[in-house]
């Protein structure tokens, strides 16, 4: 279980980048193309981020997807709230998760070699 859920939240934080960058592409211009690419890269570095430190990027993805809602309040339609932060949600959720079972895993195994010591 532990490696599904490790390779799980990466390959959908990536998935999710590609899907953010999508956007991008509407843009005509070079400079406008750019500018959309911002929120992807945001996520890449969040992503990134989360590959390292499992437990601060988990807290980050829900900042991210926390911050859409804030900005986008009253602008968007309720599906682009789910469409963007409901998978920023599952991803920090994911990466808390596996956080914490690796968390605990460190402690059992630390447990077991108190008692072989002793």
């Amino acid at each position: 279980m532990r490696d599904k859920l490790y390779w799980s939240s990466r390959i959908l934080s990536v998935l999710f980048v590609l899907f953010i960058s999508f956007f991008a592409t509407s843009e005509k211009s070079v400079i406008g193309f750019l500018i959309q690419l911002i929120p992807a890269l945001i996520v890449l570095v969040v992503t990134l981020l989360a590959w390292k430190w499992e437990r601060v990027g988990g807290i980050l993805f829900y900042v991210l997807g926390f911050l859409y809602i804030l900005f986008a309040w009253g602008y968007t339609h309720f599906g682009a709230y789910v469409i963007i932060s409901g998978p920023m949600f599952l991803l920090g959720t994911l990466f808390l998760l596996h956080a914490k079972r690796k968390n605990d895993a460190r402690r059992e195994v630390n447990e077991i070699e108190g008692e072989i010591r002793s």
